[in-house]
C-alpha cells in the first residue's frame, strides 16, 4: 500500500477545564474540524466571566505529541503576557519556516493560535492555561487559574495498489450496495435536524450543537469511505446544507457571530443598487508608516428630510467595529449642517490602528447618518458598511521592516448608498438574543434591535 499526501486534522476536545469561579477557558473550534495537508487551523482560546480589575492574565499554549503521556514531554509553544506574544521550545525551533502565530485579538479574551501546513508530526494535545496573577503587598500571586485543551488528531488516507485489493473494494460497494446507503444517509441527517431543532434550552446550546456538529462529520466521512462510498452531490443534500449551517451558527461564539453579521453587512453593502436614502462620499487610505487609517467625509446627499420643514440637520457618524477588535477606539462625529439635504463636510479623521486589526475578520467601518434634534433623540438617516480590507493601504501582506518602507497609500474616494435594516431579518441576531447568559451579546442586538425600530424599510 501506499500512503497518498492527503491528510486530514480531526480535532476533538480531550480535556474539559476545571470550572473556576473567577474564569473559564475553552477552545474552539470545538469539538472536530477537518483540514488537508498544507491548510492551517486555528485553536481560539475564548477566557469567559468577569475578571478581576487588577488581576493580570498570562495565557500559556503547551504542546504533548501523540504517544506520550508524561508531563516532562510537554512543550511550552507559545506565552502572552503583558499583552507580548512569544514563541518558545524546540518545537517551534526544528522548522525552517514559520509553524505557528498567535494573536490576541481581545486583551484578557481572545486568543488564537494558528497552526501551520498541518502535518502528521502535529499530533498531539493543545492546551491553553489561563492564570491570573493579582498584586498583593507589592508581590504578584497567582489568583486562580483554568485549563482547556483539544487533541489534534491526524489520519491518513490510504490508496490501494494491488488489483486484488483494488478487487475487494470494488465489490464491496458495487454500485447496487452503494445505492442502499442513500436511504440511511437521508434518515440519519433528518434524525440530527430533528434532534437539533428539539433542543430548546437555549443554556448551553452552543456546546450541544457542537457535539452534533461533531456527530455530522463522523457519519460524513463514514458514508463517503475515502472517496469509495457514497459522492459528495448526493452526501451534501439541502436539508444537509441546511442542518450544517444551523448547526456552525449555533457553535460559534459571540465574537464570531458578530464579526459574520458584519461581514454580511459589507457584502449587503456591495450588492446594494440606488440610493434610495441618500448617499455619502469618503476619501479613505491606510497608512503602514504611522499605522493610521484616515478618513474623510466630503459630503452627503440627497438625504431624507426628517425635520417639520422639509429639511434636515445631518451629521455623520464613524464607528470601527466589531468592537471587540476595537475595544479603546472611540466613534467620531462631523459637524452639524443645519437645514441641508445635501452637506458639505470636508472633516478628516484619523484612527491609530494596527495593520492586524484592520485585515480581521469582520473589520468595518459603520458609517451613520443622523438628523440632530435639540429636545428629542437624534432621527436616523440611514446607515452605511465599509469593509476595510477595501481601503487602501490595507491588502497585502509585509513582513520585517518592508511595513515602514513601503510607500503611503494613495486615498481612494469612496460613494456609499445609505442603507436602513429590515425589521427582524437576521437569524445571527436572532441567536444573540437568546444567549442571555452574555452580556456583550445582548447588548450588540439590543442595538442592533433599535436600530432596526428607527428603520424605514417595510413601511
Amino acid at each position: 500500500m501506499k500512503i497518498s499526501s492527503v491528510v486530514f486534522a480531526l480535532l476533538t476536545r480531550a480535556l474539559l477545564g476545571d470550572w473556576c469561579l473567577a474564569i473559564n477557558v475553552t477552545i474552539t473550534p470545538y469539538p472536530f474540524t477537518v483540514a488537508q495537508e498544507g491548510q492551517n487551523i486555528t485553536l481560539s482560546c475564548v477566557v469567559s466571566q468577569r475578571r478581576r480589575n487588577a488581576a493580570l492574565p498570562v495565557v500559556k499554549w503547551t504542546f504533548l505529541p501523540a504517544g506520550t503521556d508524561r508531563p516532562e514531554d510537554e512543550l511550552l509553544i507559545a506565552r502572552v503576557n503583558m499583552r507580548k506574544a512569544r514563541f518558545y521550545g524546540n518545537y517551534t525551533k526544528s522548522f525552517t519556516w514559520p509553524k505557528l502565530k498567535l494573536t490576541v485579538v481581545k486583551q484578557g479574551k481572545i486568543f488564537d493560535l494558528v497552526i501551520l501546513n498541518v502535518s502528521e508530526g502535529d499530533r498531539g494535545l493543545y492546551m491553553c492555561r489561563v492564570q491570573e496573577f493579582k498584586k498583593h503587598q507589592d508581590r504578584w500571586k497567582a489568583s486562580s487559574n483554568c485549563t482547556a485543551a483539544t487533541e489534534l488528531r491526524v489520519t491518513v488516507e490510504w490508496t490501494l495498489s494491488g488489483s486484488s485489493e483494488v478487487e475487494d473494494v470494488e465489490s464491496y460497494f458495487h454500485p447496487r450496495k452503494r445505492r442502499l446507503l442513500i436511504p440511511l444517509w437521508i434518515n440519519s441527517v433528518k434524525i440530527l435536524h430533528q434532534v437539533a431543532a428539539q433542543h430548546h434550552q437555549q443554556e448551553g446550546l452552543m456546546v450541544f450543537c457542537q457535539r452534533l456538529q461533531y456527530t455530522l462529520q463522523c457519519l460524513e466521512q463514514c458514508f463517503l469511505a475515502e472517496g469509495n462510498g457514497l459522492p459528495l452531490d448526493i452526501l451534501h443534500s439541502d436539508e444537509y446544507k441546511a442542518l450544517k449551517a444551523h448547526l456552525s451558527h449555533n457553535s460559534l461564539s459571540s465574537w464570531k457571530l458578530v464579526e459574520k453579521f458584519l461581514e454580511g453587512k459589507v457584502w449587503e453593502q456591495k450588492v446594494y443598487n440606488g440610493e434610495k436614502y441618500g448617499a455619502v462620499t469618503l476619501l479613505a487610505s491606510y497608512r503602514r508608516s504611522d499605522q493610521r487609517l484616515r478618513i474623510e467625509v466630503l459630503n452627503a446627499m440627497n438625504l431624507l428630510p426628517m425635520d417639520s420643514n422639509g429639511l434636515s440637520d445631518p451629521f455623520v457618524q464613524l464607528c470601527l467595529e466589531p468592537n471587540h477588535i476595537f475595544p479603546e477606539v472611540e466613534p467620531r462625529c462631523t459637524q452639524i449642517k443645519n437645514c441641508d439635504l445635501n452637506p458639505l463636510f470636508d472633516e478628516a479623521f484619523e484612527f491609530l490602528i494596527s495593520l492586524e486589526q484592520c485585515q480581521a475578520s469582520g473589520a468595518c467601518l459603520v458609517v451613520t447618518v443622523f438628523d440632530h434634534d435639540t429636545l428629542r433623540t437624534d432621527d436616523f438617516e440611514g446607515e452605511a458598511f465599509l469593509g476595510l480590507k477595501a481601503i487602501p493601504g490595507v491588502a497585502g501582506q509585509m513582513e520585517g521592516n518592508e511595513l515602514s518602507l513601503h510607500p503611503d497609500a494613495v486615498p481612494a474616494q469612496i460613494r456609499l448608498s445609505l442603507m436602513h435594516p429590515k425589521p427582524k431579518d437576521d437569524n445571527i441576531l436572532r441567536l444573540l438574543e437568546s444567549r442571555r447568559g452574555e452580556r456583550e451579546a445582548q447588548a450588540y442586538a439590543k442595538k442592533r434591535r433599535q436600530r432596526e425600530k428607527q428603520s424605514q424599510e417595510g413601511i
